[in-house]
């Protein structure tokens, strides 16, 4: 089904775990220069507090249940490819992959595993020549545990070239995380991996033919290991973030570098300034080399601290800010980062008040300098969990606002770190919507936005939305 909706879908529904991870929210937003005033490009210059999506449309399986969104990448202006999961007849879940050009879906392709059962979709990235695109999902077998596979699709038709799976020295679950390829289209996927005691980092890599590469496994020794996120450089090199348990009950932000045929360069544990805990949940390639990592870390005076961290290519670990909210035994944390073309780095999460949780968001200088920080305080509980940026000094948050206990309103907004540039602003849905946004992808100065709508009588939809200017 392929069908523009309006802004009012009528039913309410609370989203599964997951998307209900991703709630997201309004931050009034004042914009501070980054160093120097800079002159905007005439192409950036967009001013629009009323913005509308320039188009809308839903997805849905052949079973009127929970569908989503959970990846986007934009081709170019108004052409987008989008990875998700649908219902199928059977009462179980499939793969699907759709490309959409303007308003005009012009096809879906969808898999259904081996073991025909729950196909989970989790995240996408492009080949180095635009060609193909690399999916990580998970797949459950006959014992019901699922594998991690990597799927490779054409761009242009989603036709599948070959599907490739990680099962565990265990054969328990290997529930996909990320993927990325280096210039070589080498693909590398991370996930978390079930052994006979408890839960491991698992990275593994094959190349642009589905050959078996290698694989590295981190086991950290005291309990469960979740990695959260992986960076592929260019030259086949990886980073791999996440958290680990440590001895005495406590986490620790567990980074890795691997060599580009799997090799551990450095694995470094970060258990915050006062040794109480951290971990990381969101990492992006840092001009010039190494990565920034957000995620949180524990302090006795003011509970758990968004933090930004940096690594070098060497293992050198720095921290580039951590941010308490408001203050006090309040609790942030950072869902999503990335780098603007000025080289600040956009922070997006939440904070806890009064048991429930706040969009917040903070751009900051490489060298830590605060260039921005807000917070919008509600009634209800949301969070910014996905950001993205432009080649214009554009900056954007995406996610809802709820307006009540059961309406969830997509939220969009678009700001710039360069002088003069304007902003854009958008609100969308209904009376008695419940809608979920999971991903975001900017192309020039368009923005398109994947997640979860309510379909009324055909379920929980996938959503994608667009923004041109």
């Amino acid at each position: 089904m392929n069908s523009s909706r309006p802004a009012n879908a009528s039913a309410t529904h609370r989203p599964r775990l997951l998307v209900a991870l991703l709630l997201l929210g309004v931050l009034t937003i004042l914009l501070l220069a980054v160093g120097p005033a800079a002159m905007a490009d005439p192409k950036g210059i967009i001013a629009d507090f009323a913005a509308t999506p320039s188009w809308v449309q839903s997805l849905a399986g052949p079973a009127a249940a929970s569908d989503g969104a959970t990846d986007v990448i934009m081709l170019k202006r108004d052409v987008i490819l989008v990875l998700g999961t649908l219902s199928n007849a059977g009462g179980d879940t499939d793969i699907s992959l759709s490309k959409y050009t303007g308003d005009v879906k012009q096809w879906t392709k969808v898999w259904d595993g081996p073991g025909l059962g729950i196909d989970t979709a989790r995240k996408m990235v492009l080949s180095s020549d635009g060609k193909w695109v690399y999916i990580c999902g998970s797949s459950t077998k006959a014992a019901a545990n699922s594998d991690l596979y990597v799927l490779k699709r054409s761009a242009k038709n989603g036709n599948l070239a070959w599907a490739k799976k990680y099962d565990g020295p265990a054969h328990m679950n290997d529930l996909a995380i990320a993927i990325g390829v280096d210039a070589k289209d080498n693909v590398v996927a991370a996930a978390w991996s079930q052994s006979a005691a408890d839960i491991d980092y698992a990275v593994t890599s094959w190349t642009k033919t589905g050959a078996k590469r290698w694989t590295w496994r981190w086991n950290g020794g005291a309990g469960n290991d979740l990695p959260f996120d992986l960076y592929v450089e260019p030259n086949g090199k990886s980073y791999v973030t996440g958290i680990m348990a440590v001895s005495g009950g406590k986490a620790a932000a567990g980074t890795a570098r691997l060599s580009a045929t799997g090799g551990k360069l450095w694995a470094k544990k970060y258990l915050g300034p006062e040794n109480l805990g951290a971990g990381g949940s969101t990492m992006v390639g840092r001009p010039g080399g190494g990565v920034y990592i957000g995620g949180a870390v524990a302090r006795a005076a003011t509970g758990n601290d968004g933090v930004l961290m940096r690594y070098s290519g060497t293992g050198s670990r720095s921290i580039v800010a951590i941010d308490d909210g408001s203050g006090g035994a309040s609790n942030e944390l950072w869902w999503d980062i990335t780098v603007t073309s000025t080289k600040a780095i956009v922070c997006g999460g939440s904070t806890q008040s009064g048991g429930l949780t706040h969009p917040r968001a903070c751009i900051y200088r490489p060298d830590g300098t605060t260039v921005f920080e807000g917070t919008k305080m509600g009634a209800w509980s949301d969070a910014f969990t996905t950001v993205a940026a432009d080649a214009f000094g554009g900056w954007y948050v995406a996610g809802t606002n709820h307006t009540a206990a059961a309406i969830q309103h997509v939220y969009v907004y678009r700001s710039s770190l360069l002088s003069n540039a304007g902003v854009w602003a958008c609100e969308w849905g209904g009376a008695t919507d419940g809608n979920a946004p999971a991903a975001m992808a900017v192309y020039d100065t368009s923005c398109a936005l994947v997640g979860q709508w309510n379909g009324g009588a055909t379920g929980i939809d996938q959503m994608v939305m667009m923004f041109n200017y």
